[in-house]
């Protein structure tokens, strides 16, 4: 198979998975698929055997130059073939590690002639067990399975600890017991193919027996599903612990107040005092704190490879309470995670710890694991002690970051400029400016420099460079040091953590160094093999990290280079003298804009005052050139040192290639000022990276190691100062965006676009000017209309799918899920965006702002670039704490807010915004991105339309004039559809609103319930009030039954960060208020965004619908609680 057949083999591959990934099939069809893949895979190998290649003469020079004569039909075939194996293989995989294939173990049939049970094979292990409906059932059926269970139960030593075998096998006593599954009733109604869990071990089935009987046929399947982690895994809230014996298979990761262990379970006791069971895959992520007994031993790389028996309350990972949010199952099944456990500290000292370390009988210490790897963790503790040991915080931090991979070592690093710095034995160099609490990894993640953090293939290629150079200087022939270079960086990825992109740059530098070594290959031609033989390596063990972004992102990076740094170098080396110094001067205009006016650059006309530019500074300039005034003469990109040339070339490379499309596509958000921090941070890395490694190995050394070290640290100083005030000073200069998020489609369509880029040449002289040649006239009249149909439907694509987002004539109202805060969505029917609040803006413990974090990125998910109005209705933080955030992230038209609200607005640095962006101002009337505040009573109209005949119309409804402590109260309405907004209502506050209200002004079908159901905590001093029951009946239960809500919306979530002293209350209260609500709506939808998520609602202005995107019992599953009202 030749070079470029393998390369598009790994690709199709990818695209499988892809494909499995958007049409997901179920593990019926998987032996099917496996039998597809064989059968394609030896014709494929077949015809490759068979069909002999010919070799064919080119048309001409060029031709011959750009890949030779185009494809007959017989290499097309071939192709075909490829194409279809590679992608079958790729979807079969996928299929394959996502859903564990249960094994069938018989069949039960009940027909008028009576029951029978056909066993199909015996069980391999103690289960549960599956019933699978073949056919929709349309009466109740009750059975029961009989059968058998041998029950585990370890066996203990005179500590109760279990014990383990020399050997290391766990010691078991085995209990024969009979087994019923007790009266398991399948309900009318149930459609085909539904599966039902049976939660009772069994080891054998004996019979099935039915205990009613049905008139209708009932054919039923009995699974035996695989052990895996998340089948024990429980969701919500009262979850029954559980006794996990299993192994630790990874290095913890330890943090300054906690450490997470990986544990391969091999066996799990679901119930307390029932059977063990052995378990067939998938990992646990347990979680330690400080004060857990034996954390010292645990908190350490001498823990990898212990052997451990504990106890906690395996729970299933919790999915994205929001459609845009961070879904860490997914996440968490990615990496083969199927639960997580956080070890509860005792209470009692006498108490047993939850976690011990097992020794094996007879044995001194404990089991380590794989040698290789134990030396390797070894090596990385004594780098990282001499690291400590010569260098001082925070560039301590960041060596060890840098070269070893321990990010978690800066999660807590404040910036220089922070003023604890000032008083440390070796202070900032330079006064740094004010002071600031932001995190050093914050300043290199808004200046773009972050990457430097994960260790990729930057990483690994400077330490290959580094090795060779070394072995260069003593005369070591390439085909004697490449093996050793190749074996230090598989040392290298283990001590990193083995990550995706790790992995990724030491295949593919290995790759390289046996091509160079050995076959004398190139160093892009060794780029372009090993790229997709290393994600094909990478995605055959675990194909879900095909969509992880520190997988894509990794990949990406370094086909950018490979592929865009030619074609852009190509492009720039033809613009000379005044062309030259017209290209400067346009990037110093986007420089320029980008940070100065960033707003500016995200609108249609600074692209058409640019393009406009651009069009008359080269029309200039070539006049200038005509008339011989070229002061530069032909100087040019191609005039500067080949190695800055083609960084600048490979810095639009990745710019073009992956950081525009992908960062915005994972991350909401494009580090702007990482085009520019990166032309002085990667050279600088190099520098800091190899000395901080050189100095960690020679610091091992006996006696004079420890010196030498320290003289190396000490100009690694210097330079390492010189990147962190990169990361400080350009993320002053620059803001970190946010983007709006491209759909797959749009990146399927750019990435096609740069792929036209970048082959241009051999798509011409392959493709486009053969066939043109060829062609007669109506030919190529059919091409150009096919052309342009094909971009006409592009275009429509791209409108369609913008479309589907915003429904024209539709409502869409998205009650954001942001914990004890407030942020409202509304989609309005003309597709216009408003925002009613901003949610919170929390600094302890950790720093979170609920409108970075949540609120824009739901925004921006729909591609939504501006907004008609931002409603802040309370001045409290949780409805205010995210205004800053929202105006410097996007164009916001109006600022609606009440009496209560101004003081809020007239503070630095909102109060320094709204004037930056007054009307008043020449500079935003010209980008368009002014703000108009408006202050709200009673009557006033936020926004309103007319869409299909159907009023829209979002009006206040308090507070009345001249009240300027109440909050706003809002009313949306589209034709026959109303929802009400309450904000943060107090006792007193409600009483006021319902009596000043007109009735039919506050009949709703949806509401949002004021203060977040703990309406009356502002009069709690210490403990709950007796009467607050009775209040909250009273006047919350009377304001909600006036309205007659169909839904009663909770905007909750733990209140600790808002009220720290009284959120044991406001919990208590809240519960006190959704029963109140709950007796005076006795019909009504009970709805909270802690256990349900967001709350959608959507209404074509007749009826609506309401989503929620988890469960009415806070399981966090995909499937919404789902209520349908009106002609929906």
């Amino acid at each position: 198979m030749t070079r470029n057949k393998l390369i598009t083999f790994c690709y199709l591959f990818i695209t499988g998975i892809g494909l499995a990934m958007r049409y997901t099939a179920g593990p019926d069809a998987l032996g099917w698929l496996w039998a597809a893949t064989l059968a394609l895979a030896a014709i494929t190998i077949g015809a490759f055997i068979l069909v002999s290649q010919r070799a064919r003469p080119a048309a001409d020079a060029e031709l011959s130059l750009y890949g030779g004569a185009p494809a007959d039909r017989t290499q097309v075939t071939l192709w075909v073939l490829l194409l279809l194996t590679g992608m079958v293989f790729g979807y079969t995989r996928y299929i394959a590690f996502i859903q564990s294939p249960d094994t069938l173990l018989g069949t039960w049939t009940h027909t008028a002639q009576g029951q029978a049970w056909k066993e199909r094979r015996a069980m391999s292990t103690t289960s549960f067990l599956k019933l699978k409906t073949q056919a929709a059932v349309t009466e109740d059926v009750r059975l029961r399975v009989v059968g058998k269970l041998e029950a585990l139960q370890p066996i203990r030593d005179e500590n109760n600890l279990p014990i383990l075998n020399e050997d290391g096998r766990w010691a078991f006593s085995q209990y024969n017991l009979k087994q019923d599954s007790g009266e398991i009733t399948i309900p009318a109604g149930t459609p085909a193919n539904t599966e039902i869990l049976i939660q009772k071990p069994f080891t054998s089935i004996e019979r099935v027996e039915a205990l009613n009987t049905p008139t209708a046929p009932v054919h039923l399947r009995i699974l035996q599903p695989q052990n895996t982690v998340s089948l024990f895994a429980r969701s919500g809230r009262v979850v029954v612990p559980v006794s996990v014996l299993g192994r630790i298979n990874s290095d913890p990761w330890v943090y300054s107040f906690k450490t997470i262990l990986s544990v391969q379970p091999e066996y799990i006791q679901y119930q307390p005092d029932g059977p063990y069971f052995k378990i067939a895959r998938q990992n646990i992520r347990v979680t330690m704190d400080p004060a857990t007994p034996g954390y010292e031993v645990l908190a350490s790389s001498d823990a990898y490879g212990y052997d451990i028996a504990l106890t906690g309350e395996l729970v299933s990972a919790p999915h994205s309470s929001n459609k845009a949010g961070f879904d860490q199952a997914n996440y968490l099944e990615s990496y083969n995670i199927g639960g997580q456990i956080r070890l509860q500290v005792p209470r009692d000292a006498e108490a047993p710890a939850p976690i011990q370390v097992i020794l094996p009988q007879d044995a001194d210490r404990p089991r380590t694991g794989n040698g290789l790897v134990e030396f390797s963790l070894y090596l990385r503790d004594e780098i990282v002690r001499v690291i400590k040991q010569t260098t001082p915080q925070p560039n301590a931090a960041f060596h060890g970051a840098l070269t070893l991979g321990l990010r978690y070592g800066m999660q807590n690093t404040v910036s220089m400029a922070n003023d604890m710095y000032k008083n440390t034995p070796v202070p900032p160099p330079i006064p740094l400016g004010k002071h600031t609490d932001r995190l050093i990894a914050d300043e290199f993640r808004y200046s773009g420099i972050n990457h430097v953090l994960a260790v990729s293939g930057l990483h690994v290629t400077i330490i290959t460079v580094m090795f060779m150079g070394i072995f260069a200087m003593v005369k070591v022939s390439k085909k004697v040091y490449v093996p050793f270079i190749i074996f230090a960086l598989v040392i290298f990825a283990i001590i990193t953590g083995a990550r995706p992109s790790t992995l990724r740059a030491v295949i593919m530098n290995s790759l390289f160094l046996l091509t160079w070594g050995y076959m004398s290959e190139s160093i892009r031609s060794s780029a372009l093999l090993g790229v997709p033989i290393a994600a094909i390596i990478i995605l055959l063990q675990n194909p879900a990290m095909a969509i992880d972004p520190s997988f894509t992102l990794s990949f990406g990076a370094i086909l950018s280079l490979a592929i865009l740094t030619q074609p852009f170098f190509d492009l720039f080396k033809r613009l000379k003298g005044n062309d030259f110094a017209v290209l400067v001067i346009l990037l110093t205009v986007l420089t320029w804009a980008f940070a100065r006016h960033w707003l500016f650059v995200t609108t249609l006309r600074f692209w058409v005052f640019y393009t406009v530019l651009g069009v008359v500074l080269f029309a200039l300039s070539r006049m200038l050139t005509r008339m011989g005034f070229t002061p530069l003469r032909d100087y040019g990109l191609a005039n500067l040192p080949p190695g800055i040339a083609g960084f600048i070339a490979a810095q639009f490379g990745i710019q073009i290639g992956m950081m525009v499309p992908l960062s915005p596509f994972y991350f909401f958000r494009w580090p702007v000022a990482g085009a520019y921090a990166n032309l002085i941070a990667i050279p600088l890395v190099g520098v800091v990276l190899q000395l901080s490694m050189l100095a960690g190995l020679t610091g091992l050394i006996p006696g004079i190691g420890i010196y030498i070290a320290l003289f190396l640290s000490a100009a690694n100083w210097i330079f390492s100062i010189g990147f962190l005030l990169i990361g400080h000073y350009f993320s002053r200069w620059f803001i970190y965006p946010f983007m709006t998020k491209p759909t797959v489609y749009d990146l399927g369509v750019y990435f096609a676009a740069v792929a036209v880029f970048a082959y241009w040449r051999p798509l011409w002289f392959r493709v486009v000017r053969p066939f043109w040649r060829r062609a007669s006239s109506s030919r190529r009249i059919i091409a150009c209309g096919s052309l342009a149909v094909l971009l006409l439907g592009i275009g429509w694509g791209c409108q369609h799918e913008q479309a589907q987002m915003r429904p024209e004539g539709e409502l869409e109202i998205s009650v954001l899920s942001v914990g004890y805060a407030s942020g409202i969505m509304v989609n309005t029917p003309d597709r216009r965006t408003i925002l009613i609040d901003s949610g919170n803006f929390v600094t302890s413990p950790t720093t979170r702002i609920d409108a970075e974090r949540t609120i824009l990125p739901q925004i921006f998910a729909k591609q939504i670039r501006s907004l008609e109005s931002l409603v802040i209705t309370s001045p409290a933080a949780e409805h205010s704490g995210g205004i800053e955030t929202v105006f410097t992230a996007m164009d916001v038209k109006h600022c609606d807010y009440p009496a209560a609200v101004a003081p809020v607005l007239a503070k630095e640095p909102l109060a320094s915004i709204l004037d930056e962006r007054s009307p008043n101002r020449i500079k935003h009337r010209i980008s368009g991105t002014t703000i108009t505040p408006r202050m709200l009573t009673a009557g006033d109209i936020i926004y309103q339309t007319e869409c299909d005949g159907k009023p829209f119309i979002m009006e206040a409804l308090g507070p009345r004039e001249g009240d300027t402590q109440t909050p706003l109260s809002v009313r949306i309405q589209f034709g026959d559809f109303v929802m009400l907004v309450t904000s943060d209502l107090t006792l007193a506050q409600q009483q006021e609103f319902l009596a000043n209200t007109p009735p039919e002004k506050l009949k709703a079908q949806v509401v949002v319930a004021p203060h977040h159901g703990t309406a009356g905590l502002e009069t709690v001093k210490i403990g709950l009030p007796d009467a607050m029951p009775q209040q909250l009946a009273n006047i919350t239960g009377k304001l909600l039954k006036a309205t007659e809500a169909e839904a009663v919306v909770f905007e909750f979530g733990n209140p600790r960060p808002v009220e720290p002293l009284l959120y044991k209350v406001a919990r208590k209260i809240h519960g006190l208020t959704r029963r109140a609500a709950e007796d005076a709506l006795p019909t009504a939808l009970n709805l909270a965004t802690d256990t349900d998520g967001a709350i959608h609602i959507q209404s074509d202005g007749v009826g609506y619908r309401l989503t929620t995107q988890l469960s009415e019992t806070g399981s966090e599953v995909d499937e919404p609680t789902l209520l349908e009202i009106g002609g929906w």
